[in-house]
């Protein structure tokens, strides 16, 4: 048995959290003490620097935005179409023939959080899906993309 130092209630050892797990040593508050005050402060630290954590939330989107872009430039400045062989990255538009297998929006892949990886994975889905549609499907500018 323990006693809290906030409620001051007698409690069970499994009660507290340990301070130090390796010589047993446990928190002068119970967990549901411990747990209350924690929630307090973090609740007050973040209504203190909540405009610095948005701020650092846009800096980083529009660095993620930037850094997205970029690669994606880089990765479609050698590619070209496989039914035209039109290379104006401009014009390409990414068409999954099987919506089934789409799984996000290339255009929202850094608002929604994928990793570049992803994306490239996305491209080639659609471009393969592009691919098979030589037999007769209308594509309307679709394009699979050819290295």
């Amino acid at each position: 048995m323990k006693r809290c130092s906030k409620c001051h209630k007698d409690k069970d050892c499994g009660d507290f959290f340990f301070r130090d797990k390796a010589t047993g040593k446990l928190h002068a508050q119970c967990k549901l003490c411990y747990r209350a005050v924690r929630q307090k402060s973090y609740k007050a630290h973040y209504e203190k620097y909540k405009e610095n954590y948005r701020e650092r939330a846009r800096e980083r989107r529009v660095e993620k935005k930037t850094e997205f872009r970029i690669k994606m430039l880089e990765y479609l400045s050698h590619k070209e179409c496989v039914l035209c062989g039109e290379s104006d990255i401009r014009t390409f538009e990414f068409d999954h023939l099987d919506p089934s297998k789409k799984s996000f929006s290339i255009s929202q892949a850094v608002k929604l959080g994928f990793t570049w990886g992803e994306v490239v994975l996305e491209i080639k889905n659609a471009a393969s899906s592009a691919r098979t549609a030589t037999e007769g499907t209308a594509l309307n500018n679709s394009v699979g993309i050819k290295a």
